[in-house]
């Protein structure tokens, strides 16, 4: 199940659309988070992090997108 987008929710919409994905993590059997490999980790990174600890029990996995442009030197040894 695709959620809306995780983020600090700043009007009635938004906090509907935190609450469906709220819900959505506490039944889920699996996560994924798509993370841009090229992008540097930031606070809103962080608050998916910190959310996703929070909720569930569910298995959790990170998957790196676009790793294949990231220079050699940026990799995990």
């Amino acid at each position: 199940l695709d959620t809306p987008g995780i983020h600090k929710p700043l009007h009635k919409m938004n906090v509907r659309m935190m609450d469906h994905v709220r819900a959505s993590l506490s039944e889920a059997d699996i996560v994924a988070l798509l993370v841009d490999a090229t992008e540097e980790f930031g606070h809103g990174d962080q608050y998916v992090i910190d959310l996703l600890r929070q909720t569930g029990e569910a298995s959790r996995f990170a998957i790196l997108n676009k790793i294949d442009l990231l220079k050699k030197q940026k990799l995990l040894p």
